[in-house]
């Protein structure tokens, strides 16, 4: 039983990854009014760069809590560079504004890696399925 909810805390953790990369790769061309120092936009009207999303997963031992498997959850990470754009109406005085710092390939790895990490993580479930269904046979 406890083999069946760690692999769907897997599960779990594949698919916010997947959520995660595939709003990346989507948001990628998201481009913003460019943040002054202070982290201040001139124009509040401006549309606020993408912030690109992180999956922060964690290990939980059967000691610390009586789940084991793993924890995981998306935070948005500001994190842009400037790029010269100066036809965009929120562009500043310089022709400048700020684009989500996403790399296509690194999120097209992660999402093979979310693939093929729900995949493991289904075959141990039904692994496990289908040994407790031998073992409800045995006893029946």
């Amino acid at each position: 039983m406890q083999a069946q909810s760690i692999a769907q805390s897997g599960m779990s953790a594949a698919t916010l990854r997947l959520d995660a990369a595939a709003s990346n790769l989507a948001n990628a061309q998201s481009d913003g009014a460019l943040p002054s120092a202070d982290g201040s936009v001139s124009d509040p009207l401006a549309p606020s760069v993408y912030a690109p999303r992180r999956v922060d997963q964690i290990s939980l031992s059967p000691s610390a809590s009586k789940i084991a498997g793993v924890s995981a959850q998306i935070t948005a990470e500001p994190d842009y560079f400037a790029s010269y754009k100066p036809d965009a109406t929120f562009a500043d005085a310089q022709g400048m504004v700020a684009s989500p710092n996403v790399d296509p390939v690194t999120e097209t790895v992660q999402l093979i890696t979310a693939e093929q990490s729900f995949r493991s993580n289904m075959s141990v479930y039904k692994t496990a399925d289908a040994m407790m269904q031998m073992v409800l046979d045995i006893k029946a």
